[in-house]
């Protein structure tokens, strides 16, 4: 499924994100509408996840919102999205797959 697949390229070690390969790979395709995963991470370390992630996949993010203080973008993906957000104020960094899809569920 392209959403476990897009979740775990946020698992790569270059993107600074190893501590979630575990957790990423026990996202079941049949699991519930939406997985949401957390950690600690320098707001520069996250603004260069969601471009690592964009240039690996070749998918371009929807911005939600950005701000100095936040982040969020939405990447479409054949089976819903990924959502990811980055907190400068709580330097963290929040993936979340839902099964809302861009055009239907949500606008994108």
């Amino acid at each position: 499924m392209m959403a476990r697949r897009v979740l775990l390229t946020f698992g790569l070690a270059n993107c600074g994100l190893a501590l979630f390969d575990l957790t990423l790979a026990a996202v079941s395709p049949a699991s519930a509408e939406s997985d949401n995963h957390a950690r600690s991470m320098k707001f520069e370390d996250c603004l260069g996840v969601i471009h690592a992630a964009a240039d690996h996949l070749g998918i371009v993010p929807v911005d939600v919102a950005d701000t100095a203080l936040l982040r969020i973008v939405r990447f479409p993906v054949s089976d819903g999205s990924v959502v990811v957000i980055c907190s400068r104020a709580d330097e963290k960094i929040v993936v979340t797959k839902t099964d809302d899809r861009c055009g239907a569920e949500v606008e994108c």
